[in-house]
């Protein structure tokens, strides 16, 4: 069979054919469309494409999907980035500029695959950003993208105790954190990325550290690298016991009665979409949480005003649309007090 006959035979959209057969074939796909006459083992083709009309997401067959225009690594521990949530970037950097003070403290509460951690990081370097997220298995899809994009830095690791066995026959030697954990230099023997994982089953594990953020080389006069941290734990609780400036967050924010379409009910995380019958339960939680600074968070279609209730009416700044007219984001600012 020659390619073009393959592609002609797939009952899906042809981009989605030529996206698979060029990840097969590890091609780019403008050589998938030049070359419909070559011979192709179909057997391989055949199974992703089976996979594809089994409703799995395509990022997930592959293995990435770009978002602010980088390449990130995905798969069912984790939300797959939507195009959506680079307003929620966009919106950060026109509010801070490009002279982002460095001594700004970031958090991105739901990291998932550290997309927006990573892109913030990588657009402003002179910052730090922690990541926090209930998963450790998102953190280790974090991890590996923050190894993937960010260069010329280490990387160490730092997981409960109960996952030493583990981390040893993967990473080699381990030693132990006095604060009860097990801290691992990992032996990269390439280009890895300036982040520190943090992962521990409290958050308030990291609590003294998450508060005064290690400034990187900027303060000297060099060139600033870009700074990642992930933390495991609540990202709520993480912020009643942490001081930051920017709050970043793209939440599960989908009602449980709320339907959505079958690649994404059936193959991504519950945990991330999820959030209560209404799917306002992460918002209240946040609205009731002791933060004080700017808060930036993506929200659901039709959920602008329901949101909006659950701040004081003053903390509210502005939202921006996404591409389809859809208020997308929302931007709070919180100086000093609480709701009540």
């Amino acid at each position: 069979m020659t390619l073009g006959e393959w592609l002609e035979s797939a009952p899906i959209p042809r981009l989605e054919a030529q996206i698979l057969a060029a990840d097969i074939l590890q091609v780019d796909r403008s050589w998938i469309i030049a070359h419909p006459e070559v011979s192709v083992e179909n057997v391989e083709l055949d199974a992703v494409l089976a996979r594809r009309i089994a409703g799995e997401p395509l990022p997930y067959i592959i293995g990435y999907r770009e978002f602010y225009g980088r390449k990130f690594l995905v798969d069912p521990r984790v939300l797959i980035p939507r195009q959506e949530t680079e307003i929620l970037i966009e919106m950060f950097l026109d509010t801070f500029g490009s002279g982002v003070s460095p001594l700004l403290r970031v958090a991105d509460i739901g990291t998932g695959s550290g997309c927006i951690a990573i892109t913030v990081a990588l657009e402003c370097p002179e910052l730090e950003i922690t990541g926090i997220d209930l998963s450790s298995e998102a953190l280790e899809v974090a991890w590996q993208n923050g190894e993937a994009l960010i260069s010329d830095s280490k990387a160490i690791a730092e997981q409960p105790q109960s996952h030493a066995k583990q981390q040893l026959a993967r990473k080699g030697p381990l030693k132990i954190n006095p604060k009860g954990g097990t801290q691992q230099s990992l032996g990269l023997n390439k280009a890895i990325p300036q982040v520190r994982i943090r992962l521990s089953e409290h958050p308030e594990g990291c609590a003294t550290e998450g508060q005064t953020p290690t400034l990187n080389s900027s303060k000297s006069g060099g060139t600033p690298k870009p700074q990642v941290r992930f933390v495991c734990g609540d990202g709520i609780e993480w912020l009643a016991e942490n001081s930051v400036d920017v709050i970043l967050t793209n939440p599960p924010y989908v009602g449980l009665s709320d339907e959505l379409g079958q690649g994404v009910t059936e193959f991504e995380p519950h945990q991330a979409l999820f959030a209560g019958e209404s799917g306002l339960a992460f918002y209240q939680r946040l609205a009731d949480c002791p933060w004080t600074g700017d808060l930036f968070c993506e929200i659901g279609m039709g959920q602008g005003d329901a949101v909006r209730s659950l701040f004081k009416p003053d903390e509210f700044i502005n939202a921006r649309n996404d591409l389809s007219g859809i208020e997308r984001v929302l931007h709070f600012r919180r100086r000093g007090t609480t709701k009540v």
